[in-house]
């Protein structure tokens, strides 16, 4: 009998139940697969099934181990490479899109909040954040000011609408340095 001997060229006693253990089991399934160590120390792989329709005879495959790492080993390293790639894809395609939506929501703000001659903010900004501070800020006095440039509409046509751009650049950037924290400059 073939699994008697496959009990004798058994390497351990492990190796030994699990043969006997298919040999009981293959009467009640029409399947069985397990392993064993050999006396050279190798782990063979066994496969018995029972021929429908013959009683006591079986088909059974028994091959190296090699044999399944050798078709296994190459498969799970292109898996592998390909699931690395998948994911490096995936990864670039959501900073892209994070990288585009910062992008859109910073112009948006931009457009909402910002000067585009000087820079600095508008009236929006302003009454937004003033609206905030004052709100949080309840039980604290607070003071608005406002400042004009006196006749800027004749700096304007003296000395161009270039010159005039970057005098209230400069103007709103001198303001900056002396209004920080809670206090609010547009």
């Amino acid at each position: 009998n073939l699994l008697d001997y496959l009990q004798e060229y058994s390497a351990d006693r492990y190796s030994v139940n699990r043969v006997q253990e298919a040999k009981k089991l293959i009467k009640k399934q029409a399947y069985q697969k397990t392993y064993m160590v050999n006396k050279n120390g190798m782990t063979e792989y066994m496969e018995l099934m029972k021929m429908p329709g013959v009683n006591n005879v079986y088909l059974v495959y028994i091959y190296p181990e090699t044999v399944v790492t050798d078709i296994v080993n190459p498969v799970m390293f292109e898996s592998l490479i390909t699931c690395l790639l998948i994911l490096l894809i995936t990864l670039s395609m959501l900073f892209y899109m994070w990288a585009v939506s910062k992008q859109a929501s910073d112009t948006i703000e931009m457009l909402a909040y910002g000067d585009p001659i000087t820079g600095g903010k508008n009236d929006n900004y302003f009454r937004t954040m003033a609206t905030n501070v004052i709100w949080e800020n309840a039980n604290i006095p607070y003071l608005v000011a406002r400042f004009d440039v006196a006749n800027f509409r004749y700096i304007n046509e003296a000395y161009g609408h270039i010159r005039a751009d970057e005098l209230l650049t400069i103007i709103v950037e001198e303001s900056g340095k002396f209004f920080k924290g809670r206090e609010l400059c547009t």
